[in-house]
């Protein structure tokens, strides 16, 4: 077995990037971490996180990040739609040209070979589920060994049980119904005030 070379940057910014992720259970800061995360670890500052819906069986976009940083897109797509199905499907990376009228980085259905790439990452969770995706621009002329890293895949999968955390989180504390606190944990909060 190899020994670690724990002067490694990149083991060291993978560590401290695990270290700010799993810190947070706010879904808004983890979205901004998981994308500053992205960027770092893909090189490409053009992309845009989606988490699964699971009321509405769709795809919700929850953040974009572009060159003037993050920012909020609203946008959903069905889960039968080009490329969730097959991405959900197939559960590995999909490398499709680049839709450039969406405003964030879409695939396009066709197989043109020339132009921009979109890249469609899956995030996936316990028990191999699909709980989101990642979508980013792909420079022209960058091999795709060159995006999909070892450090890349990690990050995504931190990035895919992060979101299951907060998801289940969110269950465990807020009422389906009322939004409110359940009772249990009002009164852990109450007592800590």
């Amino acid at each position: 077995m190899p020994e670690l070379d724990y002067d490694n940057p990149t083991l060291l910014t993978l560590s401290y990037f695990t270290r700010l992720l799993f810190s947070e259970l706010d879904r808004e800061e983890i979205v901004h971490k998981a994308l500053d995360g992205l960027a770092d670890f893909s090189g490409t500052l053009e992309m845009g996180l989606f988490f699964h819906n699971p009321m509405t069986h769709e795809m919700d976009a929850v953040g974009v990040m572009t060159e003037k940083g993050c920012v909020e897109k609203k946008m959903s797509v069905p889960m039968d739609d080009f490329p969730v199905k097959e991405l959900i499907a197939k559960k590995i990376p999909l490398d499709l040209p680049l839709d450039p009228d969406r405003g964030l980085p879409w695939p396009l259905p066709s197989d043109d070979p020339g132009g921009p790439r979109c890249m469609c990452l899956p995030l996936i969770a316990c028990n191999n589920e699909v709980v989101g995706m990642v979508t980013m621009r792909r420079t022209e002329g960058t091999p795709l060994e060159h995006v999909m890293t070892i450090p890349l895949r990690i990050v995504l999968a931190q990035i895919a049980v992060v979101l299951e955390t907060e998801r289940l989180f969110r269950m465990a504390v807020y009422d389906g119904l009322t939004g409110l606190y359940v009772r249990r944990f009002f009164l852990s909060r109450l007592a800590e005030e």
